[in-house]
């Protein structure tokens, strides 16, 4: 059995099933940004993605170790939970001027760690 690799010679490749599209090659891949943002910089996503955005999906990740699944949640409530530190990481996919962004927040001990890409828009 031969043992290949992805491009960048990491691990194994993952050869398309039939009808699946060819995985993506590094140079297609999203750009990742990230960042670390205090409390006025998360309040300030939190209007612009509810005033500017069309929320396509919200999913609040519950702490590690948790027994229970949260119920979905609109944006007040991710908001608050964050602060709060309830959760392990909210994600926000939204649309700002024809772009698809997803956002990951994850709080962190000096704030909250943001990681955006722009991503594919979710079929209608």
């Amino acid at each position: 059995m031969i043992n290949k690799t992805n491009s960048q010679g990491h691990g194994p490749a993952s050869e398309p099933s039939e009808g699946e599209s060819p995985p993506l090659q590094p140079s297609e891949l999203p750009t990742l940004y990230e960042e670390i943002i205090d409390d006025e910089v998360l309040e300030a996503l939190f209007v612009d993605v509810e005033t500017l955005c069309e929320l396509e999906e919200l999913k609040i990740r519950p702490l590690p170790g948790a027994s229970f699944k949260l119920p979905p949640a609109d944006l007040t409530e991710a908001r608050k939970r964050l602060i709060l530190r309830e959760v392990s990481s909210i994600q926000m996919r939204y649309c700002h001027e024809g772009t698809s962004w997803l956002d990951t927040i994850t709080p962190t001990p000096v704030g909250f760690r943001l990681l955006r890409m722009a991503g594919p828009l979710l079929p209608e």
